[in-house]
C-alpha cells in the first residue's frame, strides 16, 4: 500500500524561497494544525501538485502559487516541491518538481522547470526519470496505485473545490465518471459491444460457411456413394468380362476345332464327289460288262470252263470292290451330315 513519508517545500506561497521546510508524515495518522495563513492548505496543494502536476485553483496559471518576488525583494524566485513516498509495490520514490517566477516590468512570468522522479528497479539499482523522457503526471499515480481523479477530487481535494458533490447533475456525473473511471468502463463496454457485433458477424459468416460446407459434404457423400456403387459395378463387370473372356477362349478353341472339321468335311465332300464320279463310271463299266456277258452268253460258248470261271471271279471281285467303295462313301456322307 502507498504511504507518504516526507514532503519538502521551498518558495511555494508563504514558504521561504531561501530555506526549505520539511514535513514528516506519521502512521497511521498525521494531524496538521496551524493558524490561518500559516500554510496548511499549501501543504495539500503541494501534495496534489507533486502527485498529479495540477496547480491549485485561482492561482493565475501559477503566478500566485510561487512566493511573490516583491516580498522576497528579488527579480526571480525559485520554488521546489519534493515528495518521498513508498509505492504500491513498496519501493521508495522521490518526486521533485521545480518552478520559476520572474518579475517583469508589468507582469510576472511563471515557468515550470524540469521535474525528476527517482526510484529503484527490481534489482535495487537507482532509476531516475524526468519530464523529458516520461510523463510524470501519469507515472506517479500509477506508482501510487491510485487514479488521478481520486487524488484530485478525494484525497488531495482543495478546500475551494470540496463542495463539488453538491454541484449540478452534469458536474456531479462528470466527477463520478472520473473517480470511478466510468469512461473507461463505457469505453470497455463499447469495445465489448463492438467485439460482440464483430463476433456475431463472424458467427453469421461461419454459420453460412458451415451450411455451405454441410451442403458440400452431403454432395461429397453422395458422390462417394455413387463412386462406391460404380466401383462395385465395375468389379461386377470385370468379373463378367473375365467370364466372357473364358467363354471367348473356349469359343475360339471350338471355332478352331470347327474350322478343322469344316476342312475335313470339305475334304470328305470332295472325296464323296470323286466316289460318286467313280460310282457312275463303275456302273457304266458294269452295264458294259453286263452287255458283254449277255452277248457272250447269247452265243455258243467257244471258250472252256476255266476261262469262264476266271471271268466270273474277276467280275465278282470288281463288284465287291464297288460295293465297299459305295459303303465307305455312304459312311462319309452320313458323318458330314451329322456334323452339319
Amino acid at each position: 500500500m502507498t504511504s507518504i513519508e516526507r514532503l519538502q517545500i521551498q518558495g511555494i506561497r508563504s514558504y521561504s524561497p531561501y530555506e526549505p521546510q520539511t514535513l514528516e508524515f506519521y502512521k497511521p495518522l498525521t494531524v496538521i494544525v496551524g493558524t490561518n495563513g500559516s500554510g496548511k492548505t499549501t501543504i495539500i496543494e503541494c501534495l496534489k501538485q507533486a502527485t498529479t502536476g495540477d496547480l491549485p485553483p485561482n492561482c493565475k496559471n501559477g503566478q500566485n502559487f510561487i512566493h511573490d518576488p516583491n516580498l522576497a525583494v528579488a527579480m526571480e524566485v525559485k520554488g521546489q516541491i519534493k515528495l518521498r513516498f513508498s509505492s504500491a509495490s513498496g519501493k521508495p520514490v522521490v518526486v521533485s518538481r521545480s518552478f520559476n517566477l520572474t518579475q517583469r516590468q508589468k507582469k510576472k512570468e511563471y515557468k515550470a522547470l524540469e521535474s525528476v522522479l527517482s526510484t529503484v528497479d527490481d534489482h535495487g539499482a537507482k532509476v531516475t526519470m524526468s519530464t523529458k523522457c516520461s510523463d510524470l503526471n501519469k507515472l506517479v499515480p500509477q506508482l501510487m496505485g491510485v487514479s488521478h481523479a481520486i487524488l484530485e477530487n478525494v484525497i488531495f481535494c482543495h478546500q475551494e473545490e470540496a463542495n463539488w458533490c453538491l454541484g449540478d447533475d452534469a458536474t456531479l456525473k462528470k466527477k463520478f465518471d472520473e473517480i470511478f473511471a466510468s469512461a473507461r468502463y463505457t469505453k470497455a463496454m463499447d469495445e465489448i459491444r463492438k467485439q460482440k457485433n464483430e463476433l456475431a458477424a463472424q458467427v453469421k459468416v461461419l454459420k453460412a460457411e458451415a451450411e455451405s460446407a454441410e451442403t458440400r459434404l452431403q454432395s461429397a457423400n453422395r458422390l462417394k456413394n455413387a463412386l462406391d456403387s460404380d466401383k462395385r459395378e465395375a468389379e461386377t463387370l470385370r468379373a463378367r468380362i473375365a467370364l466372357h473372356d473364358e467363354s471367348l477362349f473356349e469359343l475360339d478353341a471350338s471355332l478352331v476345332e470347327l474350322d478343322a472339321r469344316a476342312q475335313r468335311t470339305a475334304g470328305l465332300e470332295s472325296t464323296l464327289s470323286q466316289l460318286r464320279v467313280t460310282q457312275r463310271e463303275k456302273r457304266a463299266q458294269a452295264q458294259e460288262v453286263r452287255a458283254n456277258l449277255n452277248g457272250q452268253f447269247g452265243r455258243e460258248l467257244e471258250q472252256g470252263d476255266e476261262e469262264l470261271q476266271r471271268q466270273l471271279d474277276e467280275h465278282t471281285a470288281t463288284q465287291g470292290a464297288r460295293k465297299r467303295e459305295e459303303a465307305r462313301a455312304r459312311a462319309d456322307a452320313a458323318e458330314v451330315a451329322s456334323q452339319r
